[in-house]
């Protein structure tokens, strides 16, 4: 018996222009009146899940920056959060340098809940986590602000390439790395994915991974594929997240969420 729904947002739930099919939106507001549990799992911020999720469903959980937040979706608590060591952000700092200064295209920023700290103003990279609804604070010093960072990221306007994603893999090895989507790439703390959601909801919910149905269509969702005997690739999805996934849905353009929802009769 299906307890909880999770999803990632961008290429999954969301359309290729970022935003909700009519579709989809009525598949949340009958998951809300159905009873499930819906998890938005995504690489978003809280402030960008929670202006798509809150007009449709009240009592959602938000898995935010890949798994760093993990809180209610009216905040009333928070279940997990991970935060990097000044020492641990020192250290990614002068090796996320070494790589910048090689590929100038590249930009870098740091992450806490709702915060996107950008060192110096870089407009395409401003414009896109404005995009996301992302609150954006621009420092002369990236390394000025540690406070509760969860993550740092790195964005291509014209996308990464794979000597760009090889470098960036080279930071932080003792931490989680992927690429998450074409323009983006992610390093947080080890063990930290959003598969930790998975002990939230056991731990908090009683719901087993079993009682899970899940979607995905990057790498940063494969732990996620994995933890589920339930779970579904998008059909645009890299070969990678497909073969991590049990079952393939149709892509987020078909509306593949929706569609696997309804064809399995939850709302029945």
């Amino acid at each position: 018996m299906i307890k909880a729904i999770i999803t990632d947002f961008d290429g999954t739930l969301l359309n290729n222009h970022g935003t909700l099919s009519t579709r989809t939106k009525s598949t949340l507001k009958k998951i809300e009146e159905k009873g499930l549990l819906f998890v938005a799992a995504s690489g978003r911020f809280y402030p960008g899940i929670h202006r798509v999720i809150s007009p449709y469903i009240q009592n959602a959980i938000y898995c935010c920056n890949n798994g760093t937040w993990i809180e209610a979706g009216d905040r009333s608590e928070i279940f997990q959060k991970s935060i990097f060591t000044d020492d641990e952000m020192h250290a990614l700092f002068l090796e996320a340098e070494h790589v910048l200064k090689q590929y100038p295209n590249l930009a870098c920023f740091s992450c806490d809940s709702d915060h996107a700290y950008v060192e110096r103003v870089n407009g395409d990279l401003v414009a896109a986590l404005l995009r996301a609804h992302t609150k954006t604070t621009c420092l002369p010093v990236l390394a000025a602000y540690r406070r509760n960072i969860s993550k740092l990221s790195f964005f291509c306007r014209e996308g990464l390439n794979a000597e760009q994603v090889q470098a960036l893999s080279g930071i932080g090895q003792t931490h989680e790395r992927f690429q998450t989507g074409t323009q983006w790439f992610d390093i947080q703390k080890k063990g930290v994915t959003k598969a930790n959601i998975f002990d939230v909801l056991k731990e908090t919910f009683q719901i087993k991974p079993e009682e899970t149905l899940v979607f995905g269509d990057s790498y940063n969702d494969i732990e996620m594929l994995l933890g589920s005997p339930n779970s579904y690739a998008m059909a645009q999805a890299p070969l990678p997240v497909q073969k991590s996934a049990r079952h393939l849905a149709p892509s987020n353009q078909a509306d593949g969420v929706a569609s696997v929802i309804e064809s399995l009769g939850l709302f029945e």
